[in-house]
């Protein structure tokens, strides 16, 4: 459920009368890496349903679009990003929760220009070798909004110069995959990740990636529900999330279209599906359950000329969700 009151916190944004749900085509002129000078438009597809696990009941979902602007102003390891547009949408009702559905189907959430004015403050952030870190937010900005944003830079958070990784191996001579685990700091915890990359073709240096989080191998873990374990550290990797903790069980997986080489790399396109099932007696009886379906796709590249004003900022955050929020809220 930890994604849940991210992407529903977007709901505090105005919609922008200006928004066009038309995005152009990928205009990529042979880019193959992020470099200065350069900016990266994004397009964001989200949507968040819960419910019953029980085919043809109703769902509670909220939907949001968003059109995202990322630069490198001076260098290729420090990266602006901001959000430009968004807008936000509900639906109560019967639906497949799995499949991402047409805005068009959910009622429109109108609310304060306050709100969308934190969301559109910018962050910075170190993008070194495809790892998120160092992020620094606007002083003005609100812990929800933050949160909003932790969830842009944890799709483009990849690890593929294998840092810090611990096991790595080619699954085959034939098509070159290659599987390998690293500790990882993302929006969920701190956890093992496994990556299994793929070469798409050998005319266009192009690479399939997927990534997954292993929730039973974490040694900080955030939550929806805070205590005295879940969001702490541990003192080792095992099994922890025994008790109540356990009776939420958790799955996220990346899927990446990549263009250029593990050093130097373009995001083209992140595919984002996690599931949240509360499971208080068994796996096998389900009774509630949250699905979380992303994608960010790359819809154009053009010289850098507005440059992104820096976030006012005295302090360096991770990607890790901030719990603040919930706490000042109850």
């Amino acid at each position: 459920l930890l994604l849940i009151a991210t992407l529903v916190a977007a709901a505090f944004a105005a919609r922008d009368s200006r928004w066009n749900s038309e995005v152009r085509h990928e205009t990529l002129d042979k880019t193959n890496a992020f470099k200065p000078g350069f900016e990266y438009r994004f397009h964001l597809d989200s949507q968040v349903s819960n419910g019953l696990p029980i085919p043809g009941s109703q769902q509670s979902a909220m939907r949001t679009q968003s059109h995202v602007s990322l630069t490198f102003p001076d260098s290729e390891t420090i990266a602006h990003l901001r959000i430009e547009k968004i807008r936000v949408a509900s639906l109560h009702k019967e639906m497949e929760p799995k499949k991402i559905q047409p805005f068009e189907l959910f009622e429109e959430i109108l609310l304060n220009e306050e709100h969308t004015d934190l969301l559109r403050l910018p962050v910075r952030f170190r993008y070194e070798s495809g790892i998120v870190s160092d992020i620094e937010f606007d002083r003005k900005d609100a812990e929800w909004s933050k949160n909003i944003k932790r969830t842009y830079l944890n799709m483009l958070q990849v690890n593929l110069e294998k840092k810090n990784a611990q096991e790595s191996r080619l699954l085959s001579d034939s098509d070159k995959q290659n599987v390998y685990t690293a500790p990882e700091t993302t929006l969920e915890g701190e956890c093992e990740v496994t990556y299994t990359v793929v070469p798409e073709s050998r005319e266009e240096s192009e690479l399939r990636v997927t990534k997954s989080i292993n929730f039973e191998k974490c040694s900080r873990r955030v939550g929806h529900r805070y205590n005295l374990r879940f969001g702490d550290k541990y003192e080792t990797s095992e099994k922890k999330f025994d008790g109540e903790e356990r009776e939420i069980e958790s799955s996220t997986l990346f899927n990446y279209r990549i263009l250029g080489t593990a050093s130097r790399f373009l995001i083209k396109e992140v595919e984002l599906r996690s599931v949240y099932s509360y499971t208080p007696l068994s796996k096998e009886d389900t009774l509630f359950t949250t699905f979380v379906s992303g994608n960010l796709r790359l819809v154009e590249i053009t010289k850098e000329y507005n440059r992104i004003s820096a976030p006012k900022s005295e302090k360096k955050e991770t990607l890790l969700y901030s719990m603040e929020w919930e706490k000042n809220e109850e």
